[in-house]
C-alpha cells in the first residue's frame, strides 16, 4: 500500500524521520524545535564519517518567529553551539522536508494558536520525486547529485546560487537573538491560545457617558462670598444643592433619558467580572450592542443641537436666584473684593444681584464646552495573560460563561505557574 499524499508533520515525527536518514537531510522551515534539533546534531555525524552524506538546514533566524511559536531558540543554539551550519532565510513561513529520497513540503505550526498536529491534523504533502529535484536545486544545489542519486539526471551550472538559504547564521546573529528573547521572551504557547478562547467569547467594554447628567453639575459659589453667610446652615445648602441646572427642567429630563437608555445597555449587555476587572460583553451580542450605542450617540448629537441657548437661559435663571439668596448677607457685610464696586453706601439689591451673578454665571466658553463635551465612549480591550493567571478572575469567568469549555488541565497557564 502506497503512502498516502497529505500527511502531517509534527516535531516529533519530523524528529523519527531524521533519526532513520541515510544519506540525506535537507531541513528548511521558520525555525526548529530542541526535539528536532537533537537529531540533526546527531545525524550530523554521519556527515563527518561518511563521504556521502549530506545535510542542510535552513531557517529564519529572527527573535519574532519564537514569538509566534515556531520552534525554539534552544533548538537553533544547539546546531551552531555544535559547530553545525545554519543557514538565514528570512521572512520564511513555509517547511520543506527532504529526507533521502523523499520530499515533503509543510505548514510549520506557530505554536501561539496550535498545539503540534496529529494524525487528525493534515498539514504537509509527500511531493513526488521530480518535484523533489526542484526543491533541492533550489535549497541545496551544491548538495544535489552523486555518483548513485536518483536526482543525477539533474544538471545545476556552477552559477546557480541557493534560492534561500544563502547566508549563514552568524554568532553575533545567536546573540542578538537571545538578547532580544531575554527583553521580550514569548508567552507561553498554551497559555496563549486558551487567552484566545476567552477572547472569543467576550472582550471587556468600558462605557462612559460624559457631561450629560446636567442634574450633577452644581454652581460654585466663591469662597470669600460664602464666607460672608451668617447662617451655617444655609452656607452647607448654598455649597451643595445649587445646581446648574434644575432638576425638573425639560433640559434635564431629556438627558435623563439618555442616562436611563446607558443604563439599560449596560445592564443588557454587559457582565461585571468584578471591581478590578470591571465589565464584559458576550462576543456573539456585539453587533446589536454596537447599534444601540450608534443610536445613543445619535440621540446625544441631535439633543445637542438644540441644547445651547436653552441651557444658557437655565443657568442664567438659576444664578439670579441663587445671587438673590447670597444677596441679604452681602449688602450687610460685602467681602473685599466687592466692597470698592459697591460705590454706595447703602446699595440696592438689584445691583449687587448683578454682580453676584457676574460672577457666578459660568463663561459662554465654559457653557459651550459642556455641551461640545456631552458624549458616549465606549472602549473595547482584551483579556491578558496577567489575567488568565488570576484564579479568582477564571472563576468568575466561568461562572458566567459556563458554556467555554475548560481548558485548564496540567499543562495549562495556571499548572505552570504553580510548579
Amino acid at each position: 500500500m502506497s503512502e498516502p499524499t497529505f500527511t502531517y508533520l509534527s516535531n516529533e515525527r519530523i524528529a523519527a524521520l531524521v533519526h532513520g536518514a541515510k544519506t540525506r537531510v535537507i531541513y528548511a522551515a521558520p525555525n526548529l524545535s530542541e526535539r528536532v534539533a537533537d537529531e540533526l546534531l546527531l545525524y550530523s555525524v554521519l556527515t563527518v564519517i561518511e563521504d556521502d552524506v549530506s545535510l542542510r538546514v535552513v531557517v529564519d533566524a529572527d527573535s519574532e518567529c519564537y514569538r509566534n511559536g515556531f520552534g525554539e531558540f534552544a533548538g537553533l543554539k544547539t546546531l551552531t553551539d555544535a559547530k553545525i551550519e545554519v543557514r538565514n532565510a528570512p521572512g520564511l513561513r513555509i517547511g520543506v522536508l527532504v529526507i533521502d529520497e523523499k520530499a515533503w513540503v509543510f505548514s510549520p505550526t506557530p505554536e501561539i494558536i496550535f498545539d503540534q498536529p496529529d494524525d487528525t491534523t493534515l498539514n504537509a504533502v509527500e511531493v513526488s520525486e521530480s518535484f523533489a529535484q526542484q526543491i533541492l536545486v533550489s535549497i541545496a544545489p551544491d548538495l544535489s547529485i552523486n555518483d548513485e542519486d536518483p536526482l543525477e539526471n539533474v544538471v545545476i551550472p556552477d552559477s546557480v546560487v541557493p534560492e534561500i538559504g544563502v547566508e549563514t547564521v552568524t554568532q553575533k546573529e545567536i546573540i542578538k537573538i537571545e538578547a532580544e528573547l531575554a527583553e521580550a521572551p514569548p508567552q507561553k504557547f498554551d497559555a496563549t491560545r486558551q487567552i484566545r478562547v476567552y477572547q472569543s467569547y467576550f472582550q471587556f467594554v468600558e462605557i462612559h457617558l460624559e457631561k450629560c447628567n446636567l442634574n450633577s453639575h452644581r454652581i460654585p459659589v466663591p469662597p470669600d462670598l460664602l464666607e460672608m453667610v451668617s447662617d451655617v446652615e444655609v452656607r452647607e445648602r448654598l455649597n451643595t444643592s445649587y445646581r446648574l441646572v434644575d432638576r425638573n427642567s425639560p433640559i434635564v429630563r431629556d438627558f435623563n433619558g439618555i442616562i436611563y437608555a446607558v443604563n439599560d445597555l449596560r445592564e443588557e449587555f454587559t457582565k461585571s467580572i468584578g471591581k478590578h476587572h470591571g465589565r464584559v460583553l458576550k462576543r456573539s451580542e456585539k453587533a446589536k450592542f454596537e447599534e444601540r450605542v450608534a443610536a445613543i450617540k445619535s440621540t446625544i448629537e441631535k439633543a445637542k443641537g438644540e441644547l445651547l441657548e436653552a441651557l444658557t437661559t437655565e443657568i442664567e435663571k438659576n444664578c439670579y436666584r441663587l445671587a438673590a439668596v447670597l444677596s441679604p448677607d452681602i449688602i450687610r457685610n460685602p467681602p473685599r473684593s466687592m466692597r470698592y464696586a459697591l460705590l454706595n453706601d447703602e446699595p440696592d439689591k438689584d445691583s449687587v444681584c448683578e454682580m453676584l451673578v457676574r460672577r457666578l454665571r459660568p463663561s459662554d466658553n465654559k457653557i459651550a464646552d459642556l455641551v461640545s463635551g456631552m458624549k458616549l465612549e465606549v472602549i473595547f480591550k482584551d483579556i491578558t495573560y496577567d489575567m488568565l493567571n488570576d484564579e479568582d478572575f477564571v472563576a468568575k469567568v466561568h461562572e458566567l460563561f459556563p458554556d467555554i469549555e475548560s481548558l485548564h488541565h496540567e499543562n495549562d497557564a495556571l499548572s505552570e505557574r504553580k510548579k
